[in-house]
């Protein structure tokens, strides 16, 4: 096997021989089968189409140290500050197949985590070399592999060690790990056989063969609440799922694979999550694949509601020939909530549908035709008309029909924004109840309304014949909620997207409920869809980041709970890693791609499970609060706060303390951080515990949670340091790590 390098790196002796070239001879890499290069160095535009045309010949690459060549058509490494380790203290062999040897460095590294973005059947990726903190925390890899099996690299191997310390490089232990890679390169073997797992993992499918729940969820008498098998109301500690890091949208069929299907319900459950808005896109096409999410559903416990993602089609018809399909197989299924029509209809996507045959009322009512540019933007309706990109419109509809549509989209939303304004667009902030109707614009939104409620009314009607147990609802994300169809939904399932860039603006988010409630006095009141992105760009330029978010989110599932709410349903379970969404998300476009790409509850790390963020461990730790606990309980308060968003929070119960915040101070509680954090205390008369979703130094009085100075405890868990002076606790925590305080009274 040939090889070419970039500078002085030794020769590894090994079957194999090793030339070392310079960059002016880089044209010439198409000689050699391996290409290492051993540090930094932006590519030119010429070397990098010379690297690119390698790769896709199915050469191999080692890239030592060099993590920043100005090659985004690779889909390795990523410069976050997640990514980022200062002064880790082990580097240790990862638990994989491909090297042999146990490794552990010891010293002092810093660099940027080596991982690559796999594609579904495509490539697969191995951690090598794990990077972990004095704590023994795992904060990032060494080294990886990435393996190629397919796709446009088909057959090319990357080795990558994205190490900055010189001393990593010089280490015997070092000289054995690349010779020990680049043979496992050379020979080939392991492409094949990553393929034929993951082939055989696509083929499988799980019998249901856990236990369902014992009956189905009901509501209650006053139709306000959900009430499970047990006679206790039901909240959803809830979240999205439509696929694993790599696999978005497409696991119903093209990228189905019922090992990465299991991580996330696994992960989910870890999570505390007990419930999903489940997007089956077109897996309800293979009734042994939509069964296996039944039973992973009832073996981790997550109750379902289905989301079909099928909008529009042509007829009301085919549609409710999608939602008969779920029926059959969900019908008798206690672990399914109900059933989700359509997520985030337009009145472009309902219009554009035929009713019992006939055009849409809406689409009968002629709106461009008909009306004034007085009362719909009509250079807009041009614009969308000749581009036909949003919102959605079928692609059947043609010529004045498609004008129309768009203009009775303009013209809802220019009306309704004079109550609900753009900004405020999915919080519904203005509309505290039904939403008055003027009466130049009586018939209009008769229209609107009459073909809303046929839509809604014929696939109920569809279900039932089938389902007669399951609850219905729409993912509404505009005002088009507060329409007097929607009446004939069981619960609400409402999406906020609020941008948080004030006090005033988190305030909206989580008092939509109330908006909600407001139109829907006697309806289970859920989110079907929140969250806050890391990639939030702040108006001073800054990114929102993970704990801020986590925060934010903590504050739209107390304030749901606090006050008698039946729950909401994050966006989403794992984050959409930039590589992978411009290999398979074509419509999210570049100045979104950053915002988008960071919603969730676990980034991508490399691995298949991925790493938790802050969320995770706050909605770990209210999962146990919530199982004995019933909604209505506790008191949340939002309070003006030094952080990102000028917001934070306070919940209290009679035995629960949560906050979030940069930092508190009251007689109880007492810390002080650089990042916003949640610190969350639950007690009882035998113990106490305490987790904070970062590292961080807290200080409690124990005599304020009912214990005397002069107890003694026996703790559990992992933390830094502890110190008991006189009842006042100071512990520093590590983030996620819960720390248990068992009293010993009679020592």
């Amino acid at each position: 096997m040939k090889s070419v390098k970039t500078n002085s790196l030794s020769v590894i002796k090994s079957n194999f021989k090793v030339r070392s070239i310079s960059y002016d001879k880089f044209s010439e890499i198409s000689k050699y089968d391996c290409l290492i290069i051993s540090d930094e160095i932006k590519l030119t535009d010429v070397q990098r189409k010379d690297l690119l045309n390698f790769l896709k010949s199915g050469k191999d690459l080692v890239l030592l140290g060099a993590n920043d060549m100005n090659m985004p058509e690779l889909p390795m490494f990523e410069r976050r500050d997640i990514y980022r380790y200062e002064d880790a203290k082990v580097i240790k062999t990862y638990k994989q197949d491909v090297l042999t040897s146990q490794i552990n460095i010891k010293g002092s590294f810093s660099g940027l985590s080596s991982i690559a973005f796999e594609y579904p059947e495509v490539s697969r990726y191995i951690p090598l070399l794990a990077v972990e903190d004095k704590y023994s925390r795992n904060i990032g890899f060494a080294c990886g592999l990435l393996v190629n099996y397919a796709g446009e690299f088909k057959g090319s191997n990357w080795f990558l060690c994205g190490v900055e310390t010189p001393e990593f490089y010089t280490s015997s232990d070092f000289a054995d790990i690349i010779k020990n890679v680049i043979n496992t390169m050379k020979n080939k073997d392991l492409a094949a056989k990553l393929k034929q797992q993951d082939i055989a993992d696509e083929k499988k499918c799980l019998p249901i063969t856990s236990s369902a729940p014992e009956d189905f969820v009901k509501l209650s008498s006053d139709g306000k609440h959900f009430i499970l098998p047990n006679g206790k109301k039901f909240f959803a500690l809830g979240c999205n799922y439509i696929g694993s890091f790599e696999r978005k949208t497409e696991y119903g069929e093209r990228y189905y694979n019922v090992k990465r299907l299991e991580q996330d319900f696994k992960k989910a459950k870890e999570a505390g999550i007990n419930a999903f808005r489940f997007w089956n896109v077109r897996i309800d096409q293979d009734t042994e694949r939509f069964k296996t999410i039944i039973e992973l559903a009832r073996k981790y416990q997550i109750y379902l509601i289905l989301l079909p993602k099928e909008h529009p089609l042509q007829t009301n018809e085919a549609l409710i020939d999608v939602f008969e399909r779920n029926a059959s197989v969900a019908a008798n299924e206690t672990i399914v909530l109900g059933y989700d029509f359509m997520n985030e209809p337009y009145i472009t996507m309902i219009g554009s549908m035929k009713m019992n045959g006939k055009p849409s009322a809406i689409l009968q009512h002629k709106v461009y035709e008909r009306y004034s540019d007085k009362y719909f933007d009509k250079n807009w309706v041009e614009y969308a008309y000749k581009h036909r990109d949003w919102p959605e419109l079928g692609k059947w509809i043609k010529g004045i029909d498609a004008k129309n549509l768009y203009a009775a989209h303009s013209m809802a939303k220019q009306y309704i924004e004079k109550f609900n304004p753009a900004s405020d667009y999915s919080c519904l902030y203005g509309i505290n109840g039904p939403l008055p109707i003027e009466p130049d614009y009586k018939e209009f939104f008769q229209a609107v309304d009459d073909t809303f409620a046929y839509w809604i009314y014929s696939h109920q009607q569809a279900i039932r014949q089938i389902d007669k147990k399951h609850f219905f609802t729409v993912g509404y994300n505009t005002s088009l909620a507060a329409l007097p169809c929607n009446a004939l939904l069981d619960f609400t399932s409402h999406h906020i997207y609020q941008k948080p860039f004030t006090y005033e603006d988190v305030k909206k988010s989580v008092t939509t409920f109330d908006r909600l409630r407001a139109l829907w006095p006697k309806k289970p009141i859920t989110i079907g869809e929140f969250g806050f992105t890391g990639g939030t760009e702040m108006p001073n330029g800054s990114y929102l980041g993970y704990d801020a978010a986590g925060v934010l989110e903590m504050m739209v599932y107390l304030y749901s709970f606090a006050n008698d709410y039946s729950g909401a349903y994050l966006w989403m379970i794992s984050e959409w890693p930039l590589a992978n969404m411009k290999y398979n998300a074509w419509w999210i476009g570049p100045e979104k791609q950053v915002y988008e790409s960071q919603f969730g509850m676990y980034y991508y790390d490399g691995t298949e499970y991925g790493h938790p963020k802050p969320i995770a461990y706050a909605t770990k730790f209210f999962r146990e609060y919530i199982d004995t606990h019933e909604t209505g309980r506790g008191k949340f308060d939002l309070v003006h706060a030094d952080t990102p968003m000028q917001a934070g929070y306070v919940f209290t119960d009679k035995d629960a303390l949560f906050v979030g915040n940069t930092k508190y101070n009251s007689s109880q509680l007492k810390f002080s951080c650089e990042k916003p954090i949640n610190v969350m205390i639950t007690w009882n008369a035998d113990k106490l515990k305490v987790m904070a979703t970062d590292d961080a130094e807290v200080e409690i009085d124990m005599t304020q949670f009912g214990f005397t100075r002069e107890e003694y405890y026996t703790l559990s868990g992992s933390y830094d340091s502890f110190l008991n002076t006189n009842g006042t606790i100071k512990i520093k925590l590590l983030e996620g790590q819960p720390v248990t305080f068992f009293m010993e009274r009679n020592r």
